[in-house]
């Protein structure tokens, strides 16, 4: 004999197909003295393909405050991002003999 279904067991048969949403990381900005201002501002812009102005509230941001967020993605986007914005702020100082930075990009698990 089957089971009989119930609307509450179509109910929670269908949630539990439902995907789930994965978690969200943010890429953050780090304030630091050792990075060229003008060499943030361009892996800002070339990464993320925001604005000048968006560049410059945002490291201004990271400089008064420590840190800021500048974009949230899924884990695996926000870690590829974060290192792509690194790797063009290295190419940046290299390109203008300046000594290479410390990682001031970091994908961390997002919180309101």
């Amino acid at each position: 004999m089957s089971e009989q279904i119930t609307p509450e067991k179509h109910k929670e048969h269908l949630e539990e197909k439902e995907p789930k949403q994965p978690e969200q990381y943010s890429v953050v900005l780090l304030n630091s003295d050792y990075a060229e201002f003008m060499c943030v501002l361009l892996s800002l812009t070339q990464t993320f393909g925001i604005d000048n102005q968006k560049a410059m509230h945002l490291t201004q941001q990271a400089h008064m405050h420590g840190e800021t967020c500048i974009a949230t993605y899924s884990k695996d986007i926000a870690e590829t991002k974060a290192e792509q914005a690194y790797n063009q702020l290295v190419a940046l100082h290299q390109e203008r003999g300046l000594e290479t930075p410390s990682a001031i990009y970091q994908a961390q698990p997002y919180s309101e």
